[in-house]
């Protein structure tokens, strides 16, 4: 070995140095190695369930399978809402691009555009996978699908229960329909475990009863493949079909009251005045709720919310008019009531009555009127001068008392409550104008002014009259049917208006008159005994709006109803005919049109030809009663009480001599303005009128049993009606 072959010996720094990196490079190799340790121990123990549950969804999906919503039936059993089979195709958002070509195809194969389709595919549930893109597809869109599923990634085709009316468009707003749930809204239905792309009740019973109707979802737990295709079924969850809904609605008094309305913009409702159960409920034009349970399309939508008719509003309840003469019925009870009118009061109706020099036109000149005149020919003179002695304050509380003015509670969203004017009321919600003018009464106890009301008020109106006060809630459902178990709704009394009952019976007979001589004889019904009362109320933005009340049979109330025809001009012809096919559908035959125990009077009215005989009759049988007889000039009020007990008691021998003779028309006295016979118009003298040469004995006079009395209304002159009061008139129920 050579010398210079062996290694010098290395200095104590130098391998100071060599040893110290020896050692940095060991830790760091055990640095290194307790950091992957640290990260499998993090991936398999602390995160390893989690990973391995996010590893199954890749493969293993959860798909929703929303539940059957509950069957919504008739009060016979005839469906009205159901569901069926029905292919839907759905997508799952993290495999179909909607941004790509996918789209694009999609939207040609379900002949939609593709902003639609972007505008579907929405975030889906926590829990799920899929979003639902279109509903109800036909089968040739099922078959263009399955032909491109290749380059259809993400897309399923699944068969699904889902909204189905069979009826179509019969009873669609009392129905309501289903659709997404609003973006308001989103927020408080996710608390309530409802899915983003859940479908509700927007409107009408599948509203109000969403929560019976809704069910519970179920599901199913498949395994897809890469591109998201179903390749095995893993798990069933199976749903829970919602709860189903009886309801009072007779599928054949709906279809009548549909039919009636056919070509016109209107409501109408009938229901039973002894419960309260709704019959039939009507709005028309209407639309079909299939629309909206298959996912109404832009076009359709578009058609709809540009229809001026309003198709979408539920006029029975939504919608408040000015009721017109129907509201006579109220005035009448209002003014029997507080003692202004009795069943033998009358007018000399010349087709106007002035309020000072302000003209309040009546529809027609009716000459002699008497009580039950007034209601079958609709007279608006008669109720001006009774209005003018009772004041507007007792017709509004009767009104309030027997419904109107508030809204009646019945299971719908978005009824109206109306107004029924008063003098509080006016001071209250009227700022330009808080002084309640003597004209403001003349036209709300015509049903004018600012009166308003539902169709559906109107109908329980009727109803609580022919019940004698018994106002019962409106409503919809009459059991509700889930898992065997039934829940039944029992009628609610809402209130009882107690008043003399003969006060029921003579507005009764006068409805009944209406519908046997009168302005509804449209609506007269071979062997059922109808009573009824025309109404039209004028209207600023053209024709006048078209009314109807009815109720059937008389002795035995079962229907009442209620039909309003918006710018149908006259109730007789308009509305009238609509209520005729419900009341006979609805309504048991009575015994008779003429009912034993009812107001009879009017039976002895011969015509124009017996007036004269009459004449001599009613003088002889005023001697007869033995009641003093008042002067020219007397007031009403100065009649005493014994001579009001002694007419009484001549009422009862009046109606047996009315039978006997049939050609007896007594009358009592009548209240209101006096005619100037200097006018051919009949116009009423009022203050600042020069009366000093009026023929009292040619006037027309009040007469009370023979008595002549006064026939101004407060022993004064009228003052003048404000200028500002604007009359209104009926223009011919």
């Amino acid at each position: 070995m050579r010398l210079h072959d062996i290694p010098a010996p290395q200095a104590p720094e130098e391998i100071h140095r060599a040893r110290q990196r020896a050692r940095l490079a060991q830790l760091f190799v055990a640095a290194l190695f307790l950091v992957l340790l640290g990260r499998l121990w993090y991936l398999q123990i602390a995160q390893g369930e989690a990973l391995h549950l996010a590893s199954e969804q890749n493969r293993i999906r959860k798909d929703r399978r929303p539940a059957p919503r509950g069957e919504i039936l008739d009060r016979h059993g005839a469906v009205l809402a159901s569901t069926r089979p029905k292919f839907v195709v759905t997508v799952d958002p993290d495999v179909f691009r909607a941004e790509g070509p996918e789209a694009r195809r999609l939207a040609e194969c379900l002949g939609m555009s593709i902003q639609e389709v972007r505008a579907r595919i929405k975030p889906p549930a926590e829990g799920y996978r899929r979003v639902r893109v279109a509903v109800d597809i036909p089968r040739e869109t099922l078959n263009r699908l399955m032909e491109m599923r290749p380059w259809l990634p993400g897309v399923s085709v699944d068969l699904e229960e889902l909204r189905y009316y069979p009826q179509g468009k019969l009873a669609g707003h009392l129905l309501g329909y289903i659709g997404p749930i609003p973006e308001r809204l989103a927020a408080q239905y996710k608390e309530k475990g409802y899915p983003p792309d859940a479908r509700i009740g927007i409107t009408g019973l599948e509203k109000t009863y969403e929560e019976e109707l809704r069910g519970r979802d179920g599901g199913l737990v498949v395994e897809v493949d890469a591109m998201g295709r179903r390749t095995r079924l893993l798990r069933e969850e199976e749903p829970s079909p919602g709860a189903d809904l009886v309801t009072t609605i007779n599928a054949a008094v709906q279809r009548a009251a549909e039919e009636g309305l056919t070509g016109k913009v209107g409501s109408a409702v009938a229901l039973d005045p002894r419960t309260g159960e709704v019959l039939a409920l009507a709005s028309r034009p209407g639309y079909d709720p299939n629309l909206f349970a298959r996912g109404i399309r832009v076009k359709e939508w578009e058609a709809i919310r540009n229809d001026k008719r309003l198709p979408l509003l539920n006029r029975a309840v939504q919608s408040v008019y000015a009721p017109g003469s129907t509201f006579k019925t109220i005035s009448a009870l209002a003014g029997l009531e507080g003692g202004v009118i009795t069943q033998r009061s009358a007018v000399s109706c010349t087709g106007a009555y002035y309020l000072g020099r302000k003209r309040f036109g009546c529809w027609k000149r009716h000459g002699h009127t008497d009580f039950f005149d007034a209601i079958a020919e609709s007279c608006d003179v008669f109720f001006y001068q009774m209005s003018r002695r009772l004041g507007v304050d007792p017709i509004a509380d009767l009104a309030r008392r027997l419904g109107l003015g508030e809204r009646t509670g019945i299971d719908l969203p978005g009824e109206r409550k109306g107004t029924v004017p008063s003098t509080a009321w006016k001071r209250q919600a009227v700022r330009r104008d808080p002084t309640w003018h003597p004209g403001d009464t003349l036209n709300t106890a015509i049903g004018q002014g600012y009166l308003q009301t539902s169709s559906l008020q109107m109908a329980l109106v009727t109803g609580a009259i022919a019940m004698k006060g018994k106002v019962y809630r409106p409503h919809l459902v009459r059991e509700i049917r889930s898992g065997g178990q039934v829940k039944r709704v029992t009628p609610e009394l809402v209130s009882d208006v107690r008043l003399n009952g003969r006060n029921y019976d003579l507005v009764i007979e006068g409805m009944r008159q209406c519908v046997l001589r009168g302005t509804g004889r449209a609506s007269a019904l071979p062997g059922i005994s109808v009573g009824g009362k025309t109404g039209s109320a004028q209207n600023p933005a053209g024709k006048a709006h078209a009314w109807f009340v009815a109720v059937a049979p008389l002795e035995d109330p079962q229907i009442a109803i209620c039909v309003m025809v918006e710018h149908g001009g006259h109730g007789s012809t308009a509305a009238g005919p609509v209520a005729g096919p419900c009341a006979r559908t609805g309504a048991v035959p009575g015994r008779s049109d003429r009912q034993p125990g009812r107001v009879r009077a009017g039976a002895g009215r011969q015509g124009a030809r017996d007036r004269g005989a009459a004449a001599r009759l009613r003088m002889a049988f005023a001697r007869a009663r033995q009641v003093p007889q008042a002067r020219v000039g007397d007031r009403i009020a100065d009649a005493r009480p014994d001579h009001v007990r002694q007419l009484h008691a001549a009422d009862r021998f009046g109606a047996w001599l009315s039978r006997l003779a049939r050609v007896l028309r007594p009358l009592q006295p009548v209240v209101g303005g006096r005619t100037d016979p200097r006018r051919r118009d009949g116009a009423a003298l009022g203050a600042g009128d020069d009366d000093k040469s009026v023929d009292r004995d040619a006037a027309p006079l009040l007469r009370d049993g023979g008595r002549r009395v006064d026939h101004r209304a407060d022993g004064h002159g009228l003052a003048a009606a404000p200028a500002r009061t604007i009359p209104f008139a009926s223009v011919g129920d």
